[in-house]
């Protein structure tokens, strides 16, 4: 499917799904991670396939499949060679951090929504219960985005089971936070945490990054358990979305040093923010 993707059109489609989830979520989906949502619909579209089925585990609110269901609806009004086809979405998550508190609201209309639109919704707790609810070769690809930094431990046992549910020659995408990125050396540079908030992590419920992966940990974890690396792909998001919405608040000085630390990003891949892997269930 790859070669109909339309990043003009995706972005009319994230646009629409976040003015559906409500104000709190609309500011974070459009001036926090409008790139990274963009990123993450493109890798997911351009190894995706007709009649696939596809399983974004502790994909939250769904952001990223009801984008990609938008989208799709639209093309298919245009596209007399996609009518009647689906898109086989499924998201596990088991949403306790989705509650009034949280910026990103309830998961009540976000659920809501993804029955409507057909993506089939399983609540539990991966960490909890890592024995998933799908047969074995079930899916041809699985996303697992900004989940593993949130386990309490080691995720070897989950992304086993992500192994055990993909078809042979399934694709899995995992994405997450770089643990060694130009802003958290300089933040451990100046005596701060590099990831964990003290405020966040003093509170009764903790529901923020409990350890960080390098780009080349990342890499590990799939191959500890099998998996075959297709590509690797260091990304500036999402502090380029971020960094645009915020500049104009920015004196003129500290404009000017954080246009030097993109750049450096930029030129420098294994200090950029944020890192996604492609591996074949081999």
């Amino acid at each position: 499917m790859n070669n109909i993707f339309n990043y003009q059109d995706t972005k009319k489609a994230l646009k629409a799904i976040s003015a559906n989830l409500g104000s709190p979520a609309r500011e974070t989906i459009l001036f926090e991670n409008f790139g990274k949502h963009l990123l993450e619909i493109e890798l997911i579209l351009n190894n995706l396939e007709e009649n696939y089925k596809v399983l974004d585990i502790g994909g939250g609110l769904g952001i990223n499949l009801l984008t990609i269901k938008n989208w799709y609806k639209k093309l298919n009004k245009n596209r007399r060679d996609t009518k009647g086809s689906e898109l086989n979405f499924y998201l596990l998550d088991k949403f306790e951090e989705y509650n009034k508190e949280n910026r990103m609201g309830e998961e009540k209309s976000a659920i809501r929504l993804m029955e409507q639109e057909r993506i089939k919704v399983i609540k539990q707790d991966f960490w909890l219960n890592p024995v998933l609810p799908y047969e074995a070769y079930f899916f041809d690809l699985v996303t697992i985005f900004n989940v593993t930094e949130h386990l309490p431990g080691h995720p070897l046992k989950i992304i086993g089971e992500l192994k055990r549910i993909l078809k042979p020659g399934g694709k899995i995408i995992l994405g997450g936070p770089n643990a060694y990125s130009l802003m958290k050396r300089l933040r451990f540079l100046f005596g701060k945490h590099p990831h964990i908030p003290f405020d966040l992590w003093v509170k009764d419920k903790y529901f923020s990054h409990f350890r960080e992966y390098g780009i080349n940990e990342h890499k590990l974890l799939l191959e500890e358990v099998g998996f075959k690396i297709i590509k690797i792909i260091p990304s500036v998001e999402p502090l380029k979305t971020q960094m645009i919405f915020r500049s104009k608040n920015f004196s003129p000085i500290k404009t000017f040093i954080m246009g030097i630390i993109f750049i450096i990003k930029l030129v420098f891949p294994s200090l950029r923010p944020s890192v996604y892997i492609i591996a074949l269930n081999d």
